[in-house]
């Protein structure tokens, strides 16, 4: 048995360094760290994707200070050009780089106040200027309603206290202000937790374009395995292998798509934590162990569906793209669970907060591995 052990690693081993050998195997894993580091230097700018160009009427007006403040700190989906007149602000939304104009009308906390008292009914707090609409505009305005609505809060409640609850002693407004504070402050009303019960509300503190870096690079892996896939026609093709008798070849070829498949997600791994995207090390590695597991027997799939390397090379391409829009990178389109059921990444990007999809992950790469062989047999060909 431990003879068998150390042929077997020793095969291995002989895989991956024929993988090495190969420069564009080389050039894919040097394309993660690379996409790691790009994602993390644009998410450190502090530009945005939307630029918004900010006018203050009163920037002594403390009110305004700490909205300014509240918005800022809110991660850096905004980026903001300070404006020295109103016409120069409205200038840079019709000619030039801002997406939109935020003029914030002087004695913000009296206009509030006078809003919450209904005294004028269109009273202007905030002049919001765009040149079209957009998803990013549209966060953009609620990231300022969010930081708005504590200060209509407190004078609507204020409010309500003068006029319907019954005081011995008029409170002031510190004293109201100092119980509203108190009591709402700036703590979450909300208790972020996925649906394994794990606590979830560290990714607010995860840079928006760092988000989708997890599923870019279980992308990666299976892009990875597809090219492993062409290395081995190729060689198959060439007669590398031609000692290997046909009863071991389905061995044969998982060790090989394994050598390059675990090869870059040691990278991706490293990668993880380099973004900051990483959780705990242990999760990290199972889930990965698992998902190389799932990728490799995909690949294979998709190699022995192919046939030659030309189609292969033709089919990675609209796959990887599918890949990206199917699976629940960038967004979740509703209904569409069936078809990203078909991919390994979704599993494994579940399989980080839910264990559940672990063994859904195995049972994925059985199946894919079972209908590998099942192909074998009806083909006759390796």
């Amino acid at each position: 048995m431990a003879y068998r052990l150390k042929r077997f690693f020793l095969w291995f081993a002989l895989l991956k360094k024929r993988l090495y050998k190969k420069k564009s195997f080389i050039v894919l894993l040097l394309c993660v760290p690379l996409l790691v580091v790009g994602l993390s230097v644009v998410a450190s700018r502090s530009e945005g994707v939307v630029n918004v160009a900010l006018y203050l009427e009163d920037p002594t007006d403390p009110v305004t200070a700490d909205i300014m403040e509240k918005v800022r700190d809110n991660g850096s989906v905004i980026g903001f050009t300070e404006c020295s007149s109103r016409a120069e602000a409205m200038r840079r939304v019709t000619y030039g780089p801002a997406d939109a104009a935020w003029i914030i009308e002087k004695n913000l906390g009296g206009a509030m106040y006078r809003f919450a008292k209904g005294y004028d009914a269109g009273i202007k707090c905030v002049t919001v200027v765009e040149r079209e609409e957009s998803t990013a505009l549209m966060l953009a305005r609620e990231k300022l309603s969010g930081a708005l609505s504590p200060y209509l809060l407190r004078e609507a409640m204020k409010e309500y206290v003068r006029e319907n609850i019954a005081l011995e002693d008029d409170l002031t407004d510190e004293e109201l202000n100092e119980f509203f504070d108190d009591s709402y402050g700036e703590e979450d009303i909300f208790d972020f937790e996925y649906s394994s019960g794990s606590d979830a509300s560290r990714e607010n503190d995860l840079n928006y374009l760092l988000v989708p870096l997890r599923g870019l690079l279980a992308v990666m892996i299976v892009l990875c395995g597809l090219a492993v896939g062409m290395y081995y026609v190729q060689d198959n093709d060439s007669q590398t292998f031609y000692r290997i008798t046909r009863r071991k070849r389905p061995i044969l070829e998982a060790g090989y798509q394994l050598s390059g498949v675990t090869s870059i997600s040691a990278v991706v791994l490293v990668s993880l934590y380099i973004g900051g995207v990483g959780v705990n090390p242990l999760t990290e590695i199972v889930s990965l162990a698992v998902y190389a597991l799932a990728a490799s027997a995909f690949c294979i799939l998709v190699r022995r569906l192919c046939g030659t390397v030309g189609r292969l090379s033709a089919v990675t391409p609209v796959l990887i793209v599918a890949l990206i829009a199917v699976s629940p990178i960038f967004f979740t389109i509703s209904g569409m669970k069936p078809v990203q059921m078909l991919t390994p990444v979704y599993y494994y990007l579940n399989s980080i907060h839910n264990p559940i999809y672990l063994l859904w992950m195995l049972l994925y790469a059985a199946v894919c591995g079972g209908l590998s062989l099942v192909h074998a047999r009806l083909t006759e060909k390796v």
